[in-house]
């Protein structure tokens, strides 16, 4: 599925383990969103790890895993969490020193399925999509498909990463 051209909707959503609000419409550096399921964790995994080699650090690129968790039932969403927050420690365990968790493991639990659904991303347990946002909040690129790492390797050929001296 492709989306026109068009600034990213206000949506702000908080990542689990560190609780930290994430303006998907304004996030201050290019942000990529992986979105997939537990069935397509591995594939986003796969992708977030090879834009990494391409831009290693989260100053020049965020990358963020959207999670629709609007299928869980509210009684079941501490366990949820809990569980999403776990796999966030334990993630931040394994990154090297000097490495902050709160740049490098965004997991956003999209609890209302509005950001997802906004994508129009479908068969999330098949195939990650994923959203390129430009700091300033213009979508430059959706792709939801087989190739997802050539195409966001692609949109990165494309883009002006270099961070601005101060």
């Amino acid at each position: 599925m492709d989306i026109p051209a068009q600034l990213m909707p206000e949506f702000t959503l908080a990542t689990a383990g560190s609780g930290l609000e994430l303006d998907l419409d304004r996030p201050l550096t290019p942000l990529l969103l992986l979105f997939h399921d537990q069935h397509s964790a591995q594939t986003a995994l796969a992708v977030n790890l090879a834009v990494r080699e391409r831009v290693a650090e989260a100053d020049d690129l965020l990358i963020a895993s959207v999670v629709n968790m609007s299928s869980v039932p509210r009684l079941f969403r501490p366990m949820a969490q809990a569980a999403l927050d776990k796999g966030y420690q334990d993630a931040a365990q394994r990154l090297p020193d000097g490495m902050d968790p709160e740049r490098y493991i965004l997991i956003l639990p999209d609890w209302s399925g509005e950001v997802t659904g906004f994508t129009g991303f479908t068969g999330l347990d098949r195939q990650p999509g994923a959203l390129l946002v430009a700091s300033e909040g213009q979508i430059l690129g959706s792709y939801q498909g087989p190739a997802a790492q050539e195409q966001i390797l692609s949109w990165l050929d494309g883009l002006d990463l270099s961070r601005s001296a101060d």
